[in-house]
């Protein structure tokens, strides 16, 4: 019976550390330019993965990643530069002045960021600042872990009690 209720135990824990992570879906309507996207983050806000489409009017562009760092600054393309450090917050404005740097499969860099009141998306080539000024849609997504932790409990709680009736 101890074996049992250590091995619950020690997955209900691995549970716990999948639940740190937060997966938002997210909607960028701009002036020049769109992007959905797929927006993973790690427990400190840290983007772990961006996933979508890109859309500056030629059509959608596949979103390949974003480049790393905290925070960074880099040349990209058409001699632009860029600070970043990639956090996407759990609270509206999601983004801070540094904001999060993805790349495209045709090679388009931008930068989502808030500046000034206004959630701006910067891309090359030609816009860097002050950028395409738009509104942000934010939708967190349930994890499954929360709803597979809370079964287990209850599992866990219906196994100790039938085991004291049957003692």
């Amino acid at each position: 019976m101890i074996k049992s209720l250590l091995a619950g135990a020690a997955m209900s824990l691995c549970l716990i550390g999948a639940a740190s992570a937060a997966t938002y879906d997210v909607i960028y309507d701009g002036d020049t330019a769109d992007f959905t996207a797929t927006i993973v983050t790690d427990g400190s806000d840290q983007m772990i993965s961006i996933t979508g489409f890109f859309d500056d009017g030629s059509g959608p562009d596949a979103i390949t990643g974003f480049l790393p760092g905290v925070p960074g600054f880099t040349t990209v393309p058409g001699n632009q530069t860029w600070w970043w450090d990639n956090e996407f917050g759990a609270v509206a404005t999601w983004v801070d002045w540094y904001g999060i740097l993805f790349t495209t499969a045709s090679g388009v860099a931008a930068n989502l960021y808030f500046d000034s009141g206004n959630t701006v998306l910067s891309y090359n080539p030609g816009n860097y600042y002050p950028g395409a000024i738009g509104t942000l849609s934010v939708a967190p997504v349930p994890l499954p872990a929360a709803g597979l932790l809370l079964v287990g409990g209850i599992g866990a709680l219906g196994a100790i009690k039938r085991r004291r009736k049957a003692a």
